[in-house]
């Protein structure tokens, strides 16, 4: 009810302050997106909205899905120029103050809300410049100059952002730190219990993510055809849009293909598992990474099971020096074999380094542990807001 003319409104009378996260080509139930950013808006007191393509409003708890512009999921793949026009224009006529954008594609609309006076945060949840040099193979000068054309405009616009989120310590260093606060992608305390394989008759190594070669599944099936054991299974948790790859996977005796599983339904196959594998190959936007980014890596931490992943630095560091996995050479599958079998002969090995990793998890690589620093910044933004 709207206060009478000469008396103020109360705080109770007050709509509450919103934040909303805006992504064109992500799903609106993103593990990061929602189960990160999204709940600790909402958690903190703040109305919480994710708006990007989707086929309806809806509500996810305590947040708000909103459908901008309402399609399916192949219809927005067809779209992408028109989906930041609208998102846009919602935000716009929203006269909603703080956006949390997700896509590099919409930098040029947090540099138009942040023209119209409102406030944006830009979470950079990969290298991009790196990404964009997959794209230009080779060492000529137009694969010199496209990375380098895109890391400036990507640089000038995120200038005009009040904030920057970064998913890793790498990325947050191309950002100015004193505007850069870096979040990982780490689960929830409640996300999955420890794993118990007391009772599987099988050895069960895990993959969960996107299913294609450059993320390792084509020289995990190469390791997979050294190893004799009738008993090993190999389950793998994603989409897959290599055909020839998924007829490979799917060939495969000792393969489960589980296709897409919600992230809320994750816990039930982690908490069977031995080992979990993370084979990234060698290629730039992977190469960098310090590990607090590897979704995977640190799901398998929080349930407890060892991982096995590349040994590039960062990795090497986060995972095989911290006590959690072992590293290995990603293309060099003789190797991989013989480490899987390790872990297969020496289920006490794989134990130990599973206990270590889901100790890490509950000392500091859950997001309860990171989450004040975002609350932090979404407060902090609001605040300038209302000063201003």
């Amino acid at each position: 009810m709207k206060p009478p003319d000469n008396q103020p409104a109360t705080a109770a009378q007050l709509p509450r302050p919103a934040v909303c996260q805006l992504t064109s080509r992500h799903s609106l139930m993103d593990e990061r997106i929602l189960h990160r950013m999204a709940w600790t808006a909402a958690r903190s007191g703040f109305r919480s909205l994710i708006v990007g393509p989707h086929e309806r409003d809806e509500t996810c708890g305590q947040v708000e899905l909103v459908a901008c512009p309402r399609m399916s999921p192949a219809d927005a793949a067809n779209k992408r120029v028109a989906i930041p026009l609208q998102i846009f224009r919602w935000a716009l006529h929203s006269r909603h103050r703080l956006f949390q954008i997700h896509d590099p594609d919409l930098l040029p609309v947090a540099v138009g809300l942040r023209a119209a006076g409102r406030r944006v945060i830009y979470d950079v949840h990969e290298d991009y410049e790196a990404d964009v040099r997959m794209h230009f193979p080779g060492c000529g000068i137009v694969a010199r100059l496209g990375p380098l054309t895109w890391w400036a405009l990507e640089r000038s616009a995120a200038s005009a952002c009040n904030a920057i989120v970064a998913a890793d310590r790498h990325v947050a260093s191309k950002f100015p730190g004193r505007r850069t606060v870096v979040l990982g992608n780490f689960p929830r305390l409640d996300f999955t219990r420890p794993a118990d394989t007391s009772r599987e008759q099988t050895f069960n190594i895990i993959y969960v993510g996107g299913v294609c070669l450059e993320r390792g599944l084509g020289v995990a099936l190469d390791a997979l055809a050294l190893l004799p054991q009738p008993d090993i299974r190999f389950h793998v948790l994603g989409n897959c849009s290599d055909k020839q790859l998924d007829a490979r996977l799917r060939a495969d005796r000792r393969v489960v293909c589980h296709g897409f599983v919600p992230w809320t339904e994750l816990h039930l196959h982690y908490e069977k598992a031995h080992l979990g594998l993370a084979l990234y190959q060698p290629v730039p936007n992977f190469l960098y990474s310090p590990g607090e980014n590897a979704v995977k890596i640190n799901e398998y931490m929080a349930a407890g099971i060892p991982t096995l992943c590349s040994n590039f630095p960062g990795l090497k560091s986060f995972v095989e020096t911290a006590g959690c996995g072992v590293t290995v050479p990603p293309c060099e599958v003789p190797a991989i074999a013989r480490e899987i079998e390790n872990f297969y002969v020496d289920r006490e090995r794989g134990g130990r380094l599973g206990r270590t990793a889901r100790q890490l998890f509950e000392q500091d690589h859950n997001w309860e542990k990171h989450e004040p620093a975002l609350a932090a910044v979404y407060r902090k933004l609001l605040s300038e807001f209302e000063a201003s």
